[in-house]
């Protein structure tokens, strides 16, 4: 049994997306603008630095909490 099933899973935890969700939502975040990213509840900050990572090939890894808010945009 792991180890997650026993504790549960917090909201501080990362998600690991495979290529292709990843591709998606690396789509999402180029597409968006400041303003729906504050509609959203995202920073204009964390927008850019998201957006940032994307433009150097770096992989994304965001929390539980960021990945809900881009998966209703």
């Amino acid at each position: 049994m792991l180890e997650s099933e026993v504790i549960g899973v917090s909201d501080n935890d990362y998600v690991i997306y495979d290529n292709k969700s990843e591709q998606k939502i690396t789509g999402v975040i180029k597409n968006m603008t400041t303003k729906d990213a504050r509609y959203i509840g995202l920073s204009k900050r964390h927008l850019f630095r998201l957006k940032k990572r994307i433009k150097e090939g770096k992989k994304i890894v965001l929390k539980k909490k960021t990945a809900k808010k881009l998966v209703k945009a």
